[in-house]
């Protein structure tokens, strides 16, 4: 390997486009040029074989491969009889067939005509029987025989599924996740045998008519060591996957990061495909996603949530940031399924508080915070609803902190939640800010309280000197009334003593 590990440096190759520089992009389709077609689907299995013959890894034995005699394309021995073809691939094609001996349907895959002399292609078509041979699971197709023409044509017997290629689009979110799960007890199993398939994707997982779930095409499968990485002897060997679902150190060549975490990132890639409807690596082409798989530029998306968080863990750049195992993977997924509710309550309690937020809404706050709380309710290690609650206060005592409602700001950060220090050092200037607002408006009630009560007491003393100077005014004026009464009484008592004068002096006269 060279100095400088391919994956650790992808932040390093990208351009200000986001792709590979011309020379690493150069490299990265020179690899794959034998593989590659300007019309090549992009989630198309490439698969790139050795130039030389490879020596098999050390096996406790060597398998036998039973000859049979070749009548054309009618038969392959007197047990099978060849029918129509049921599909095929760039190693062989697969048919169907009928086993006379026991009276049912199989189906043969054989390597292709072209490939018959070709000792690599022989090599990655026995390795991929003999892996699935070695490794009887449910969820993983027997198999019944692997034999060899008279002209050299190898071929293994199978039984013939009635159904079809996965396709997560027709499924349910419920059933593509029930699918995702049996998919990964197969490949649990698998790399409890020291086994890796290296091609995880929904078209290589079969669908039987009466709920069989079947992992198919271990044409990439490898043994691995104890350190979880494929074996020395196997490095060379063909290495392959499919654009679109490959992880980073598939496109990049990289085997001594390939092992049982590359098959932890293709079930995040097709957890990310059941979520999304596509899978992770965008690309018009087999070379654009190719591309895409090298930076693991994951397409964009607005999905969210508790899925999403899986499927992003397991698509990580390096292995080491991945679940450590696909029980750990599945370990997470079934939390999740068997705490959906709660899940779904955090969701519903997310959107609801990005609204409050864009509002500026108490309501909205206060509808928020009382999900996440139901959330934790129902699962009390909901992360996202913990996360979620603690997050709807602090954004609730912001917006009352921003109103100046101080004591609802402070009644929602009374247990200093964490994370939020500058909230609370905020709150905390406020409150001290309205402190003293409120002692300078105290001294100015009590100071104007003392200018109206002597405001008052000044009007009192006016009134009552306005008042007494009235009294005596009045009091003059009573006397002087009663002084001129006394004096007009006398002066008619006078004038009557008058007349009577004149009177008694004409009487006498």
């Amino acid at each position: 390997m060279s100095p400088k590990d391919p994956v650790d440096g992808l932040a390093e190759t990208l351009r200000a486009d986001g792709g590979l520089p011309p020379a690493e992009r150069q490299t990265l389709m020179a690899r794959w040029s034998g593989s590659l077609s300007p019309d090549l689907d992009p989630g198309a299995t490439l698969k790139r074989l050795p130039t030389a013959p490879v020596a098999p890894a050390a096996k406790p034995h060597t398998p036998h491969v039973r000859q049979v005699v070749s009548n054309g394309e009618a038969a392959l021995t007197a047990d099978y009889r060849l029918l129509d073809v049921l599909g095929q691939g760039g190693m062989g094609v697969v048919r169907r067939a009928r086993q006379d001996c026991l009276d049912r349907l199989v189906a043969i895959k054989m390597l292709h005509p072209d490939l018959a002399g070709d000792a690599a292609a022989r090599a990655r078509f026995r390795a991929e029987a003999l892996a699935t041979g070695a490794l009887q699971h449910p969820n993983i197709v027997p198999i019944y025989e692997l034999g060899q023409t008279r002209n050299g044509r190898l071929f293994y017997a199978m039984p013939q599924v009635h159904g079809h290629a996965w396709r997560p689009r027709e499924q349910t979110r419920a059933g593509n996740l029930d699918i995702l799960l049996r998919v990964a007890d197969a490949v649990a199993f698998a790399h409890s045998k020291n086994v890796v398939h290296r091609d995880l994707k929904p078209a290589n997982v079969m669908l039987g008519d009466f709920g069989e779930v079947l992992v198919m095409d271990w044409g990439l499968a490898a043994s691995v060591a104890g350190d979880g990485r494929i074996e020395a002897p196997e490095r060379e060997s063909a290495s392959g996957g499919s654009p679109c679902y490959m992880a980073p150190e598939q496109a990049l060549g990289d085997r001594e990061r390939i092992g049982l975490r590359t098959d932890v990132y293709l079930l995040g890639a097709i957890l990310f495909e059941i979520l999304t409807g596509a899978p992770p690596h965008p690309g018009r082409t087999a070379q654009e996603a190719l591309e895409s798989a090298a930076l693991n530029r994951i397409r964009p998306t607005e999905e969210r949530g508790e899925p999403m968080n899986i499927a992003l863990r397991a698509l990580a750049s390096r292995p080491e940031d991945r679940f450590p195992s696909v029980k750990e993977f599945q370990f997470a997924l079934r939390e999740y399924l068997a705490h959906a509710e709660s899940v779904s309550l955090a969701e519903r309690a997310g959107r609801e508080l990005q609204r409050a937020a864009e509002a500026h809404s108490y309501e909205g706050f206060a509808k928020s915070t009382h999900l996440f709380q139901e959330a934790r309710a129902l699962w009390p290690e909901n992360a996202a609803a913990r996360e979620g609650e603690l997050r709807a206060r602090a954004e609730h005592a912001a917006c009352a902190l921003d109103r100046g409602d101080l004591d609802l700001a402070a009644s929602l950060l009374r247990d200093d939640l964490p994370g939020f220090a500058d909230l609370g050092r905020k709150l905390e200037s406020a409150r001290r800010e309205r402190t003293v607002r409120q002692q300078w408006l105290r001294r100015l009630k009590w100071g104007s309280a003392a200018l109206v009560v002597a405001l008052l007491l000044v009007l009192a003393i006016g009134y009552l000197l306005v008042r007494n100077e009235r009294d005596a005014a009045r009091r003059a004026h009573d006397a002087a009334r009663e002084a001129y009464a006394g004096e007009t009484r006398q002066r008619r008592i006078a004038e009557q003593a008058r007349d009577e004068s004149a009177r008694a002096l004409a009487r006498a006269e």
